[in-house]
């Protein structure tokens, strides 16, 4: 009989069954989160300074016959600084809301307000009251390197002072910084502590003087007069530290010459360890009051 041979069965598996149901879809690709609304002050306060832009243009026609020559230089001027190109660096300076939470005791509503009640009609009264509105920010808040809204302010401050130097030579003297200075005491100075020159013998002067060697006279920016203005208040706030001190030391002699006799008195000046506690105590007057 023949041999029977079995066949080993197939490796390869076997085809599998149709699947009934579709493949699966590709999951759609999440949108990208968008990023969250500006907070409601910010919406409150861009609001109101376009605000306070839109009343000055609709305020003031600047083709009206009785603004004198002052007046339509400061309408322009404050034409550029309420503009809505320098909003990012304005609007805390426009808006009542932004201007309360930095505190800022002065802003450009206020020189606004005043100008449409005809308070400010000549252009000195204007750019001193600008440059102290700058000068009270950075005060506040330090220098532009250390604090945003001073780098805000430093900016919107340099658009005032480019406008007034495009001026007519006639307005822009009387809108000088040595002339005009955001600090009342400052104003007999030219900025280093040196009493103003004349203008007409310095005109007159550079009359008689070529174009090419006529030398410009550099005039200090309202950020340099600030710190000057720092540099006098802790000047007088030492003073009037010395000045406590040395009327405590004469109350205090006092005293010791009326209820101390002057034998003990001698002992105790002679103890080292008294003035030693007295030079101490001096030292440190000012932390422990």
């Amino acid at each position: 009989t023949p041999a029977v041979f079995e066949t080993a069965p197939s490796r390869t598996s076997p085809a599998p069954a149709p699947s009934a149901e579709p493949p699966p879809s590709k999951q759609p690709v999440a949108a990208k989160s968008r990023a969250p609304p500006r907070e409601e002050r910010d919406v409150i306060a861009d609001q109101e300074a376009r605000e306070v832009i839109a009343s000055l243009r609709n305020s003031v026609d600047i083709d009206d016959a009785h603004m004198d020559e002052d007046r339509q230089a400061i309408f322009k001027i404050m034409q550029e600084i309420f503009s809505l190109r320098h909003l990012s660096s304005s609007r805390p300076f426009l808006s009542a809301t932004e201007s309360a939470t930095l505190t800022l005791p002065l802003n450009l509503i206020g020189v606004r307000d005043k100008y449409l009640a005809n308070e400010l009609t000549d252009i000195g009264g204007f750019a001193k009251e600008m440059r102290k509105t700058f000068a009270q920010c950075y005060l506040l808040h330090g220098a532009p390197k250390d604090s945003l809204i001073s780098k805000k302010c430093e900016r919107l401050d340099a658009v005032f002072e480019q406008q007034i130097s495009l001026l007519p030579h006639a307005i822009r003297s009387r809108a000088s910084i040595l002339l005009a200075p955001p600090f009342d005491d400052q104003s007999s100075s030219n900025g280093d502590g040196a009493p103003p020159e004349d203008t007409s013998k310095r005109d007159n002067e550079e009359r008689r003087r070529s174009s090419r060697a006529r030398v410009d006279v550099v005039l200090p920016t309202t950020l340099q007069l600030v710190e000057q203005e720092k540099q006098r208040q802790r000047a007088m706030l030492e003073q009037s530290k010395r000045l406590e001190r040395e009327r405590a030391r004469n109350a205090a002699e006092e005293w010791a010459a009326a209820e101390v006799d002057a034998d003990t008195l001698a002992q105790v000046r002679e103890c080292e360890a008294s003035i030693s506690t007295a030079q101490f105590l001096t030292s440190c007057s000012d932390e422990i009051g």
